[in-house]
């Protein structure tokens, strides 16, 4: 399991403020919303398969 905390934007952002990535970003690559940790953060994970060693 991958979890990511990106920022919720709706609106043109400073990119100061988007550390974290775009919860649009982080859906295109497969993620999905978990559950939210303040007005526009979000938990948002992906589960990924187990390397092999």
């Amino acid at each position: 399991m991958v979890e990511g905390y990106p920022d919720a934007v709706d609106k043109k952002t400073s990119s100061s403020f988007l550390f974290h990535g775009t919860a649009s970003s982080f859906a295109r690559m497969g993620f999905q919303r978990d559950r939210a940790i303040g007005k526009t953060r979000w938990v948002m994970r992906r589960q990924v398969a187990a390397a092999l060693a």
